[in-house]
């Protein structure tokens, strides 16, 4: 029994040690030292610790600390996944997967250019760099890929990841639209009036379609666009009208029409479910001070995500950036998510912003924050009007405090109606507890 505690104690010092070397390793690593992050992994990683092993395979693939080299981010990776952890081995599948597709790509494979691209541009698979993205996808639509030239559009036309130039951007478009693409087609109707006098090589075969969309996107952006019909159509799921309704408009920059038209492209109602395009609308909206549209993209920054969105980058800092924007706005979630997520203490205007629109979380902890003076002033009036908000929504043990605090006269006059009221609503959900205090109250007012 001896041997038996020994070799238990032994192996949790033993357990205790690697997770302190792990931690001096990320602490370390957060600081920017990865010098003393790779000695404190590696000997972990050789020893089979598939964290320490997922981390320098991540070291290899940023070039932290020494030159990018994707063989041995796959060399480490590989190691970890052949423990079975399964989420490593999704991103080594990715890895390997973009390994192929540069292969190709360097051969002068247009497709595969255009893929790398994309994923370069991402950062799906590798580190992000919007020079290489848009480098690999030049490359592409010279070759006469028509979905890298409508993406060298996009690109141009709102400067995502390089200087915008609207008359090269158009250029791409019409190339694009000349080959049938039906985006390009699409778009070339709506933007032709604004682009199509700078550039020269929009083919002459456009000249119909460019007349044709100049009336339209008059039409359409005008007055008979109504942002009411579209969020009312959208509410009732009639996703046609709503699409068009509110697209016209999120092109012309409502930032509420952008959020709708975003949503429709994330969900695939009305539209071919597209992450990409949804992520595009809600930065247009979000960068306009829309707090859904903000914390929907920190919410697709963060790399908490358990199926990371396809074509967003995992980026945490922009996933705080983007939170603490809607946080500021008080959108409620954002500042759950800040706080859980990120260990990011809530600011107080925020928690009140929330709490006043009506969450319960924020009212729940408002009332803590005043009870103990935790980042304000103590005040038990504050608390206890706080926890009543709270309670009202439904929350069964502050029903049941609320009951105790009026019935014993905590930090408020004794009142017995109220304290009946709290441990009615709680006994009435089910609590026993409450159900018993409310059957002694009415036993001595008998």
């Amino acid at each position: 029994m001896k041997k038996l505690l020994l070799l238990l104690l032994l192996t949790i010092s033993h357990t205790s040690l690697v997770y302190a070397d792990f931690d001096d390793g990320m602490a370390a690593y957060k600081k920017g030292d990865y010098e003393i992050a790779y000695k404190e992994w590696k000997p972990l990683a050789e020893q089979g610790d598939v964290d320490a092993q997922y981390r320098l395979g991540q070291m290899y693939l940023k070039g932290e600390g020494f030159p990018l080299d994707i063989e041995k981010a796959i060399y480490w990776w590989s190691k970890a996944a052949e423990q079975g952890v399964g989420w490593v081995q999704k991103r080594l599948d990715k890895l390997l997967e973009v390994q192929k597709v540069l292969a190709q790509a360097e051969q002068g494979d247009a497709l595969s250019q255009y893929k790398l691209g994309l994923r370069y541009s991402d950062g799906e698979g590798i580190p992000q760099d919007f020079e290489q993205g848009a480098y690999w996808v030049n490359q592409a639509a010279e070759q006469g890929n028509a979905d890298a030239q409508y993406q060298l559009w996009i690109w141009l036309y709102d400067g995502i990841g390089i200087a915008v130039d609207r008359a090269k951007g158009f250029c791409w478009l019409a190339k694009a639209a000349e080959q049938g693409h039906a985006e390009a087609q699409s778009d070339i109707r709506i933007f032709a009036k604004e682009d199509t006098g700078n550039c020269e090589e929009a083919p002459k075969e456009l000249e119909p379609l460019a007349e044709e969309g100049g009336a339209e996107a008059q039409s359409t952006i005008g007055i008979f666009s109504n942002i009411e019909v579209g969020v009312a159509a959208y509410q009732n799921g009639d996703y046609e009208t709503a699409l068009k309704e509110l697209e016209p408009l999120a092109i012309a920059g409502d930032p509420e029409a952008q959020n709708k038209v975003g949503w429709m492209n994330m969900l695939g109602n009305g539209v071919p479910q597209n992450s990409k395009k949804a992520f595009f609308w809600f930065h247009k909206s979000a960068e306009q001070g829309h707090p859904k549209s903000q914390f929907k993209l920190g919410f697709m920054y963060c790399s908490d995500n358990i199926s990371p969105y396809d074509g967003v980058p995992e980026d945490d800092e922009k996933a705080i950036y983007w939170l603490t924007k809607a946080a500021e706005q008080g959108h409620a979630s954002a500042i759950v998510w800040l706080r859980q997520l990120f260990d990011i203490s809530s600011q107080i205007e925020w928690v009140i912003k929330s709490a006043k629109q009506g969450d319960y979380y924020s009212q729940k902890d408002l009332g803590v924050m005043y009870a103990n003076g935790n980042g304000v002033p103590q005040d038990y009036e504050k608390a206890i009007y706080w926890y009543t908000k709270a309670a009202e929504q439904g929350d069964i043990n502050l029903q049941r405090m609320l009951g105790r605090v009026y019935s014993d006269g905590v930090h408020v006059p004794i009142d017995n109606e109220k304290a009946i009221y709290w441990y009615t609503q709680a006994a009435e959900q089910g609590d026993a507890d409450a159900q018993n205090a409310l059957d002694e109250m009415l036993k001595t007012q008998q």
